[in-house]
């Protein structure tokens, strides 16, 4: 039956009824403030019919964003309820719930006429079914719970009215659950069925389908399905050069190429000529040299070829004529898609162009339906809406109509049905779809390049690349002495040549992956990348590994990698021994109750494994978990290593580039300040600090020894990784394994450190403040976070350890703010804390000092950034003499600044510029402190 001929609200009695309408007003919101409320009015036409047909109460029930079922403030509804108010000229009632006895007493005990907004229906699991966690797992609602949610919806309303299209797709209980008699469209959805339905069902021919996107895996039962329907097909986007290098042999560049779908292509073109559909692609292109905004133009034929370093982001000249051409011969036109990067200005002419023929084609009569998603941005993007025949407001939905999914899924009865009930499950019908959904892996996505295993390389071309500045050292000036007398411990990588003085025991040179699938044994299961996907490569065994490497490298079919095989507690392990200051600074080795260690026991093993790469294979820039450290041991082989420093600016370009399309394409290189090389050959050791981001190559086959750590000494760049890990969704597998209850086991220790001997290096301090905050952030979970997310939080306090958390983590932190001179606590949320939560002060507890200022709440820097200059050496005269006698600082302590000597009369100045800049908003503007420190070292002549 047609879509057209869906229920709708006019077909309905609504007199003396309560009208439960699904709406759509997830809308922007900034500062408590709706800043388009276009979704809104959208929605008026079907409310105000409701209430003019005599509704006895129009109820709607909406989501906002993603608060994945938790009750999150910035989520509410009620600002909505204040501009529908606004919009509709009558009151409306705001209940601070979705369902529940207070709800359906506000609904049944409401005036005739009444408007009543539902709070939002995502602060409950069980709207959606599930939630997605942080660390990437899903939490599932009970199936109970969620069928008594979607009871208690019905029990609201006596007619169901669905107005809000983007979410139709969706067996949210919302859409699917709510068990009326009657269920209809709203006008917002009744206009996009019929749209649909005439492109769909009825189209005025010639019809045209336009059809952009990345990958043609992606879209292969769209276009599988336009193929029975359409009698033109422009295909473009992205996915049009798989089209051309594999039906053509066009050489592409460094465009988009979607492998698997490569192999689609020509059972799609078949497809295409037995029904007599004529298929138009790009014959021209608008070229840049990377996916940026500010990237360098150029242009290319088919005749010509994209060459190699550049990629295709939008259609040419010839093409826009082409594609107008097509779109003028056509009645009825269906729009998915754009075709190019039209976010970019130097790249959104081709869909600019195609969105005035769109214009011209209405303005001669036909029909042109845009299907949501990024072709409705487009759209919108040039302020030309009113010029469209339709413009659809749910990409998903649409996207489903169009794969021919729709009608079953669109949940509102046909009129006249002989059974028009419907069947509510918990679990939808499986969504089988042909899209290829690759894992993402260690620290990229397949993004259709799979062929490519050397794309990292040619990426690197032409790239500047500066020779590294860090530390060769010997090993046995690698120790805690180190760590206190030079300011870059552990904050810039440094190489050790030669092991001798590590204190580490490694396997003799000449171990191989033979030697590691006999000593683990042959059928262990073991994950390997594939290097030209950057993703997971399934069904290897040690045994097939070291097959695969004995092969010469010409005779290897693809490239592969082994970046972790974790070896603590086998028999690899027993001959292997970490570098001493790996085990002097190792929270895991130092914190870690050695009673829950070893077998039988979960601990995060992370301080061993082996790495076994093959000849020009890659890993993507990264940054190993939680910001943790490396130690790194080259038993055999080589590596090359790119590094970005850790700044504040990189880390946020790391953060936009991760796991986003920026990733595919982009070099992050070219994002940061500067990248710096470093090569390491057998029997080197490296240790990389927290949060270096870095990127490895493979010169020849290689094997690798070592393992991460946590340590005290840049506690804050750990956090912040491991928040960074969180926005950017890594799965929980490539996450630090237990980090909180990691934290809370040092936290406790320090605290008992504190009261006992509180005369910490200043490192250690700041790094303490660090942790005690992101412990206080927890507590603040615990105290008043959602109930799932106080039993995640709750989970990872070790009881065996941690009595009272609240009173820990404060306890640390106001000691650490003792420690570096502060007078009080200064805890901001003391006068927040939710109404009847108290804190619980644990009997060991020491009791807090008084002190003249105890009412002293400073104020927190909102942000702060520190900067190393590079050293300097030079001769100059010393203004004091050396270190000998009592009075030897005379001259030293007045001093201001050297003055120039030359062989005979100077010594040898090295020196270091350290730029500390803190920032916080002030009632009058902005506070910002900057503090230079400078170390010099004095060197004489032996």
């Amino acid at each position: 039956m047609s879509l057209s001929n869906k229920l709708s609200i006019t077909d309905l009695d609504l007199a003396a009824k309560r009208v439960l309408i699904r709406v759509d007003f997830n809308v922007p919101i900034q500062e408590g403030k709706i800043t388009n409320p276009a979704r809104i009015v959208a929605a008026l036409p079907t409310i105000k019919y409701a209430l003019e047909n005599g509704a006895k109460a129009v109820v709607l029930m909406s989501h906002l964003g993603r608060p994945d079922g938790k009750v999150i403030a910035k989520y509410s509804l009620a600002p909505v309820a204040a501009e529908l108010e606004a919009q509709l000229g009558r009151p409306v009632t705001f209940v601070s719930d979705s369902v529940g006895p207070d709800v359906e007493k506000a609904v049944d005990g409401a005036a005739p006429g009444s408007v009543i907004l539902l709070e939002n229906l995502r602060f409950h699991i069980e709207e959606e079914g599930s939630v997605k966690n942080k660390d990437g797992t899903k939490t599932k609602a009970d199936p109970q719970a969620v069928n008594k949610f979607r009871e208690e919806l019905t029990k609201l309303g006596d007619v169901y009215v669905n107005d809000a299209f983007g979410t139709a797709h969706r067996a949210h209980s919302s859409m699917v659950g709510v068990n009326l008699p009657q269920r209809a469209s709203g006008f917002l959805v009744k206009k996009e069925l019929d749209y649909f339905a005439k492109a769909l069902e009825h189209p005025e021919r010639p019809f045209l389908a336009i059809l952009g996107g990345a990958k043609v895996s992606d879209k292969i039962q769209l276009i599988e399905n336009m193929l029975d329907k359409v009698n033109s097909l422009i295909i473009c986007g992205g996915m049009a050069f798989t089209f051309k290098k594999t039906l053509d042999k066009i050489a592409i560049g460094n465009s988009l190429f979607d492998a698997p779908g490569s192999e689609k292509v020509a059972s799609l073109v078949e497809k295409a000529k037995k029904n007599n559909v004529k298929l138009v692609f790009p014959v021209d292109y608008i070229t840049g040299d990377k996916f940026a905004k500010d990237a360098q133009t150029g242009t290319a034929t088919d005749a010509d070829g994209i060459p190699e370093g550049w990629m295709g982001l939008d259609v040419g000249p010839e093409s826009r004529k082409l594609f107008r051409e097509t779109v003028l011969e056509s009645k009825t036109i269906l729009w998915n898609g754009p075709p190019g990067v039209f976010e970019f200005p130097a790249f959104a002419d081709g869909s600019k162009d195609l969105l005035n023929a769109a214009e011209e084609a209405v303005k001669n009569g036909s029909v042109v339906i845009v299907g949501g998603g990024d072709t409705a941005t487009v759209v919108a993007q040039f302020g030309e809406e009113s010029k469209i025949s339709h413009v659809s407001t749910g990409g998903g939905a649409s996207l489903e109509l169009l794969e021919g999914k729709g009608t079953e899924r669109i949940c509102i009865e046909f009129p006249n049905e002989e059974d028009s009930s419907r069947t509510i499950t918990l679990k939808p019908p499986a969504r089988k779809s042909a899209r290829k959904r690759n894992v993402q892996d260690y620290a990229n996505l397949d993004a259709g390049l799979g062929s490519d295993s050397k794309r990292f390389l040619r990426m690197m071309e032409g790239k500047s690349i500066l020779p590294h500045p860090f530390k060769y050292m010997n090993g046995g000036d690698v120790n805690l002495g180190w760590l206190e007398e030079d300011d870059t411990a552990m904050l810039e990588p440094i190489i050790i040549e030669k092991p001798d003085g590590l204190g580490m025991k490694m396997p003799p040179s000449d171990f191989s992956a033979d030697d590691v699938a006999s000593e683990l044994g042959e059928h262990t299961p073991l994950e390997v990348m594939d290097v030209a996907s950057q993703s997971d490569s399934p069904g290897w065994t040690l045994g097939k590994w070291a097959d695969y490497v004995e092969l010469e490298p010409s005779k290897r079919e693809r490239i592969y990698n082994v970046i972790s095989l974790e070896v603590s507690g086998t028999k690899i392990a027993e001959g292997i021994t970490p570098p001493k200051i790996v085990r002097d600074l190792d929270w895991v080795e130092t914190f870690w109750p050695s009673t829950r260690k070893g077998k039988g026991n979960v601990y995060p093993k992370v301080q061993l494994y082996c790495l076994m790469g093959v000849e020009t294979a890659w890993t993507d820039w990264h940054i190993d978990f939680a910001g943790s450290s490396v130690y790194y041991h080259i038993l055999s082989g080589s590596k090359v290593f790119y590094f970005i420093k850790p700044t504040t600016e990189n880390l946020a370009a790391y953060e936009k580039w991760s796991g986003s399309e920026l990733q595919n394409h982009t070099w992050l290189g070219d994002m940061a300040d500067a990248v710096y090389k470093v090569e390491l050959t057998a029997g080197n050791t490296m240790i990389i600090p927290a949060g270096w981001i870095h990127a490895v190559y493979t010169p020849k086959d290689t094997m690798v020894f070592g393992g991460n750590f946590l340590h005290s000494y840049n506690i804050a760049t750990q956090i912040r990784v491991r928040n960074i890990e969180i926005a950017t969704q890594v799965p929980k597998k490539f996450r630090f394994p237990m980090f909180s209850r990691l934290c809370w086991y040092v936290g406790d220790k320090y605290l008992r450190d504190f009261r006992s001997h509180p005369d910490f290096p200043e490192r250690i301090i700041q790094g303490i403040h660090a942790l005690a905050d992101f412990l206080v952030a927890e507590v603040r979970i615990l105290e008043k976070g959602s109930e799932q997310a106080k039993k995640e939080v709750k989970e990872q306090i070790p009881a065996d350890r941690v009595k009272d958390a609240p009173a820990l983590a404060r306890e640390l932190r106001w000691r650490a703010r003792l420690a570096s001179g502060y007078s009080s606590d200064g805890e901001e949320e003391q006068g927040a804390r939710a109404v009847g939560l108290k804190r619980k002060r644990s009997d060991s507890e020491a009791p807090m000092v008084s002190s003249l200022f105890k009412n002293f709440r400073p104020k927190k820097w909102d942000a702060c950034a520190q900067e190393t200059d590079s050293s300097e050496s030079r001769r100059v005269k010393p203004p004091g003499g050396k270190a000998d006698g009592e009075d030897w600082t005379k001259g030293w302590l007045l001093h201001t600044g050297p003055e120039e000597g030359d062989e005979e009369s100077g010594v040898e100045l090295k020196s270091r510029k350290e730029l500390y800049v803190k920032v916080r908003k002030t009632d009058k503007g902005v506070e910002r402190q900057q503090i230079v420190r400078t170390l010099e070292t004095w060197i004489w002549d032996e």
